[in-house]
């Protein structure tokens, strides 16, 4: 799987929030997105998910592997900033839906999925039950400071027993500036090694135009918490 990258300055770094992911919506620059279902969840998911499972899908997007995980979890809870992802994959896919107002939130929901259109850091996830977590391009989305409030969102905010399917990319910072940000293992291991367990299940090389060492690390968390 390939993947273009595109850089920002420092000071873009800075200042990114949800304007810029407004924008990059609406000028369809959406690099991150595939065409098909990923790979890595087709290969791991099937042994951790099952028709019991309830799943939860950070910054969502218009992806495709929602609808495997339609298909083979009981339900998906999802979120995503842009209203036009998420009405995109709902015609792409044709889906119908309804839609109702929460309090921060528009959820669109469509058989056994739920996907909430605002921040994901004003969504109490106390409010929901959730088994599994499944990451592609969403941590690596995130900005070092986001990273770090989300992993104490996480872990604050989940208390039953769950695990989570993370895909990251792994660089040297020097080389570019993200997104796709950065996220190595020594910072999985220093924010959530005291919650989960982590285990490596595939480090491979990124082919990209312009930069070869690029890696694509996956990993299964599994939580501590009995």
């Amino acid at each position: 799987m390939g993947i273009v990258v595109q850089k920002l300055s420092s000071e873009a770094e800075k200042i990114m929030d949800a304007d810029y992911w407004h924008e990059v919506w609406k000028k369809n620059e959406i690099f991150f997105h595939m065409e098909k279902m990923n790979p890595i969840l087709l290969k791991f998911a099937p042994t951790l998910v099952d028709k019991n499972t309830q799943v939860f899908v950070p910054l969502c997007g218009k992806s495709l592997d929602l609808v495997w995980l339609m298909k083979h979890t009981k339900h998906v809870y999802a979120i995503e900033l842009s209203e036009t992802a998420i009405k995109q994959f709902f015609l792409e896919q044709k889906i119908d839906y309804k839609v109702r107002d929460v309090h921060d939130f528009q959820i669109f929901e469509s058989q056994n999925l739920s996907i909430y259109c605002g921040d994901l850091f004003k969504l109490n996830l106390k409010d929901i039950e959730i088994h599994f977590i499944y990451y592609r391009a969403a941590l690596v989305a995130l900005p070092y400071h986001m990273r770090m409030d989300y992993y104490n969102k996480i872990k604050n905010e989940i208390k039953n027993s769950f695990s989570w399917l993370l895909s990251v990319f792994d660089y040297p910072e020097n080389i570019m500036q993200g997104p796709p940000f950065s996220v190595t293992y020594d910072e999985i291991h220093a924010n959530l090694n005291n919650h989960y367990h982590i285990k490596l299940l595939s480090d491979k090389l990124i082919p990209t135009f312009e930069l070869p060492n690029i890696k694509e690390k996956v990993y299964h968390l599994q939580s501590l918490t009995s």
